[in-house]
């Protein structure tokens, strides 16, 4: 289980019991504490609550690569090369 799928979970700004995470997703208690761990080293806000459980202090919107793509205006792409998109103001040197 990755993170993400963790802080998507938690990102209503409720609290959520590790018990229940861990049955939601299929994993043990330990599993969903070690991977609040490492969000939390990886810079997410989530709030420990003694007894009660875990808490993400901020909402987090993560960039989805299909709205992106979506949303892109291919007008200003200069030119594509191997999927790397080259642009005329930030590919200067």
């Amino acid at each position: 289980m990755k993170a993400k799928v963790l802080i998507t979970r938690l990102n209503d700004g409720k609290i959520h019991s590790g018990q229940s995470l861990a049955i939601e997703f299929g994993v043990s208690r330990t599993a969903i504490w070690k991977i609040v761990r490492r969000a939390l080293k990886e810079g997410f806000d989530i709030h420990t609550v003694r007894g009660r459980g875990y808490q993400l202090a901020n909402p987090v919107d993560f960039l989805d690569q299909k709205i992106i793509a979506k949303n892109v205006d291919y007008s200003t792409v200069y030119r594509k090369q191997r999927g790397v998109e080259w642009l005329p103001l930030t590919d200067l040197f």
